[in-house]
């Protein structure tokens, strides 16, 4: 799987070389819950196999902000 944000996926790869591999996206809209991001998805056109749309969620039991990802298949 790669991991990168839309903007170095749309700006410096090669996507035809890396057809075979799984996408991450880091993409930040602007939302820091699971329903609001899945009411406001990213842009990016590209596919993807998980999302981290957010470094400023939060998660009863850990101090200070986490990640947030929504992954749309199972591993």
């Amino acid at each position: 799987m790669i991991y990168a944000d839309k903007w170095f996926l749309t700006s410096n790869l090669d996507m035809t070389r890396l057809q075979n591999y799984e996408f991450w996206l880091a993409h930040y809209t602007g939302v820091n819950n699971r329903y609001d991001a899945l009411l406001k998805p990213s842009n990016y056109t590209g596919k993807y196999s998980m999302w981290q749309y957010t470094s400023s969620g939060n998660v009863n039991g850990i101090n200070g902000s986490v990640d947030m990802n929504i992954g749309y298949k199972s591993y």
